[in-house]
């Protein structure tokens, strides 16, 4: 199950998914509620996961889980929240979960700390669950199979320090540095796409 990251769409994972085709996987892609063709203009990481649980119970529960940016928020909750019974996972450029955009967001605009704290506030109250609850680099610390992390030292989108931060967090993972293949290229690059595949076959 391959999960695309925040604005993000199934077809950015194409190329990854095709190349597990190839190595004997069925890959599974979808668009995330409010992305792609999937209907609605609103999304969050609680809704992330309400997908992919649908999607697993129509289509059978993943082997691999693969995440890209927002996405490899996703797959670590659906590791450690959700109990997918998975071998191993892949996070391509894993983004450290909501609280970072909201950050990143609120120094982008200017916002002021009371305004920022308000907003966290009505978002809290749309998900139904606190900012600190979908951290995933804490959640990671409880994942208990084998993932292997791919990102850029330079990413300009989340910094490298989160995949650090990560890796240090998931025990049993391994991180790999991919350098000058930025937040999305990394996606489409074969050496980081046939280390992803002989990772997971070999697990």
């Amino acid at each position: 199950m391959l999960l695309h990251g925040w604005g993000g769409a199934s077809t950015d994972m194409l190329a990854m998914a095709g190349a597990f085709a190839r190595a004997g996987f069925r890959s599974v892609l979808f668009d995330m509620p409010g992305h792609g063709r999937s209907s609605g203009r609103q999304s969050s990481l609680v809704q992330f996961l309400r997908a992919i649980r649908i999607v697993a119970r129509a289509l059978g529960a993943p082997e691999i889980l693969v995440g890209h940016s927002f996405g490899g928020s996703a797959a670590v909750f659906g590791v450690t929240e959700l109990g997918l019974p998975v071998r191993s996972a892949v996070l391509v450029s894993p983004a450290p979960g909501p609280a970072y955009y909201i950050d990143r967001f609120s120094r982008a605009v200017g916002l002021p700390p009371e305004r920022r704290d308000g907003m966290v506030r009505r978002l809290v109250k749309r998900v139904g669950r606190p900012m600190e609850s979908l951290d995933a680099i804490v959640a990671a610390r409880a994942a208990d199979v084998p993932a292997l992390i791919l990102h850029d030292p330079e990413d300009r989108e989340v910094p490298w320090r989160f995949a650090s931060q990560m890796a240090d967090a998931w025990r049993g993972s391994r991180l790999v540095a991919a350098p000058a293949l930025g937040h999305k290229r990394i996606l489409g690059d074969g050496a980081m796409i046939a280390a992803a595949v002989q990772f997971a076959t070999a697990i």
